[in-house]
């Protein structure tokens, strides 16, 4: 028994197949779209397909509605930026220098973080039952905000497996002081170093 294929057959595959999202490629002019621009409307208000059409489209990059019916193209990684209250630039930025590493977000806040060798420095004195090292100073990679302090706080790391760890002195929005504690006396020539964080704002608003 033979099956007959009519054209009416033939069409209706041809449309099936073209109607299949996952044979189409290429690209469709977003203004082709019905009911895009009413969706992009009810996300960002103000925003029309006119502000997007034309962007210079990059890897790694999306696009900000200013809020005023512009749009512009953004990197995801690079300078953070405000305009009073409001983002402007990138949304994360890091910054590595020879104080450590800062990480910054696009809203105002601000995680720092760095070591502290401190092998050249003798923890012999006594303080109750534990052993403190030399007061340092870890200047932040970054300033936090002059309006709020950050929170700081610490860590010690030591090849042998005992008790160490790291006091916090004080700070304020450039610099903290601190030092380190081991449950035994430790000498100069001893291996121990200071993990160091504080976490914050960059920005006031």
């Amino acid at each position: 028994m033979t099956t007959q294929i009519t054209l009416e057959m033939l069409a209706g595959a041809v449309v099936s197949h073209l109607l299949d999202r996952a044979n189409q490629t290429g690209t469709q002019e977003i203004g082709t779209i019905e009911g895009l621009e009413d969706a992009l409307e009810d996300l960002a208000p103000g925003l029309t397909l006119s502000a997007i059409k034309g962007l210079p489209l990059a890897d790694g990059a999306f696009i900000r509605g200013r809020g005023d019916g512009v749009a512009e193209m953004q990197p995801i990684i690079g300078q953070v930026s405000k305009a009073g209250s409001v983002p402007r630039g990138a949304l994360f930025e890091f910054v590595n220098n020879s104080n450590g590493i800062a990480l910054k977000f696009a809203e105002g806040t601000m995680i720092c973080w760095g070591s502290i060798a401190s092998t050249a420095d003798a923890w012999t004195t006594a303080s109750g039952s534990v052993f403190v090292g030399p007061i340092k100073t870890w200047t932040f990679p970054v300033p936090f905000a002059s309006a709020g302090s950050p929170s700081v706080w610490g860590s010690g790391r030591r090849g042998a497996s005992l008790g160490i760890g790291c006091n916090i002195q004080g700070f304020d929005a450039t610099t903290a002081t601190l030092n380190g504690w081991s449950s035994v006396s430790l000498a100069a020539t001893s291996s121990k170093t200071l993990d160091v964080f504080a976490i914050g704002r960059w920005s006031s608003s």
